[in-house]
C-alpha cells in the first residue's frame, strides 16, 4: 500500500512539473538574423525617448520560435514613418543578442524580454517581448537591461 502511494505521489509530482516548465515561458529569443529577415513595419513613441524620436516596431511574430513576440528598435530621428523604418531596418543588422529570455513584471503582467544592444550606436537600445505588446509601445525602453 505504502508503494502503490508513493508511486501514485512521484507520478503526480512529476506530472505537476512538467505542466510547470511546459507553461509560457519562452525557451529563447528570436535571432538577429531572424529580426533582420523580417524587420519593422511600424513606428511607435516611447514616453522615455526624448519627443523627437521613435521606435521601429514589428507587432507580433514568432520570428522562428514557439512564442509571438514584439519587437521594438529606437530611438530614431525622423520627419515622417519613411524615414524612421528606413533607419529602423538597417539598424537591425547592427544587433547583437545581450541577453535572455529575462521575466519582467509590469503590475499585473508578466513579460519576457530579450536583450539586443547595437554594435555602433545606431539604435539605442532593442527588446523582443511575449506576449506580443499593444500598439501602445509606452515604457517600451524600461524593458531594456542594462
Amino acid at each position: 500500500m505504502k508503494i502503490k502511494l508513493l508511486t501514485s505521489t512521484l507520478a503526480l509530482l512529476i506530472a505537476q512539473s512538467s505542466l510547470a516548465a511546459s507553461g509560457n515561458d519562452p525557451f529563447t529569443c528570436p535571432s538577429v538574423d531572424t529580426l533582420k529577415s523580417i524587420g519593422v513595419s511600424s513606428i511607435s513613441k516611447d514616453d522615455d525617448l526624448p519627443s523627437n524620436e521613435w521606435l521601429g516596431v514589428e507587432l507580433s511574430n514568432r520570428y522562428g520560435t514557439n512564442d509571438y513576440w514584439t519587437f521594438a528598435i529606437g530611438g530614431f530621428e525622423g520627419k515622417d514613418r519613411s524615414e524612421i523604418l528606413a533607419k529602423a531596418n538597417p539598424a537591425i543588422s547592427t544587433l547583437t543578442l545581450e541577453g535572455g529570455p529575462f521575466l519582467s513584471r509590469r503590475g499585473e503582467n508578466t513579460e519576457w524580454v530579450c536583450d539586443y544592444a547595437s554594435s555602433d550606436g545606431s539604435a539605442k537600445f532593442a527588446v523582443a517581448i511575449t506576449p506580443p505588446l499593444n500598439l501602445n509601445a509606452a515604457g517600451l525602453s524600461k524593458l531594456m537591461r542594462k
